[in-house]
């Protein structure tokens, strides 16, 4: 569990990951009573493609240029990762009008027009202290990754049944997936193609409404229901049926595995692959009472 520290007044705290961008900020009042929240406004302007983080650099100093002009700015940075430039203004908590200070932003956002043509149009985010996590826990270890992906299922349960917390956010923890891997010679082979792989598989992987159907004053749904449910159910599907009892399974031409989502970020804790839990606090809940009930 990362650390809680209470300074005076506030109490920042902040992580950086060298493979990404991971920013934590806990903003409490000395006392523990009274949430402190200084407005924050992140630019964001991602798809530097094949631009090396130079690119990224040159694009977030542009930005800068423009966001100074901005009154009503206490504070102003930018960072700079591969094929991302993010730049983090906070407002003066002092500032009388935060809409139009935002609105400001977003207009000098606007007028930045001298952007190649690679570049997604920048993203204006306005980040509020009640959706910004309180705690962020790690889990890793030398234990498959499926085992690892469990574990955090589990303790995400466990966190979201604590009164207080409104959502848990999980960070490094991937969709499963069934990868169905053709082999070209079995397809040749068994004059199959991946056309009728694919219409074979929709067709024994359907959830149809049937209607209702009333009965003793009540109503019963029905339902048409065929859907494969792992490895084994793929691969035994029948592409084609033969009257010689040679039926050609997928798994006749294909290898059918578990397998998990394209991974474009990976999280490690001490160096070993983990999963990140973002902890999430309801409003007007008591930050410090919550962290020590979470622990």
């Amino acid at each position: 569990l990362a650390a809680d520290r209470v300074r005076e007044p506030l109490a920042r705290e902040r992580e950086r990951a060298v493979d990404g961008h991971v920013e934590l900020e806990v903003q409490e009042h000395a006392g523990g009573r009274r949430q402190v929240d200084r407005p924050r406004v992140v630019a964001r302007a991602p798809g530097v493609a094949r631009g090396a983080r130079v690119a990224a650099e040159d694009l977030g100093a542009v930005g800068v240029d423009h966001l100074r002009e901005v009154d009503g700015l206490k504070e102003l940075w930018g960072t700079s990762i591969e094929h991302m430039s993010l730049i983090t203004l906070i407002l003066d908590p002092n500032v009388s009008d935060k809409d139009k200070v935002v609105d400001d932003i977003k207009a000098a956002v606007d007028r930045i027009v001298d952007l190649p043509d690679h570049v997604d149009p920048p993203v204006v985010t306005e980040l509020e202290s009640k959706n910004q996590p309180i705690l962020e826990v790690a889990l890793s270890g030398e234990l498959p990754y499926i085992q690892l992906r469990k574990s955090a299922f589990e303790l995400t349960q466990k966190l979201e049944a604590v009164p207080g917390v409104a959502r848990v956010v999980k960070r490094g923890y991937f969709n499963q997936e069934i990868w169905i891997e053709a082999d070209p010679l079995l397809l040749q082979q068994y004059h199959v193609s991946l056309a009728e792989i694919n219409q074979t598989i929709a067709e024994n992987n359907i959830s149809v409404p049937g209607g209702l159907l009333k009965k003793d004053g009540h109503d019963i749904v029905i339902r048409t229901s065929e859907q494969v449910l792992g490895v084994t159910d793929i691969s035994n599907i029948v592409i084609r049926k033969s009257y010689q009892g040679n039926d050609v399974k997928i798994s006749d031409v294909a290898t059918v595995r578990d397998a998990f989502e394209d991974q474009k970020m990976l999280y490690r804790t001490n160096g070993k692959r983990g999963i990140n839990l973002q902890i999430i606090k309801k409003e007007n809940i008591d930050t410090i009472h919550l962290v020590k009930t979470i622990r």
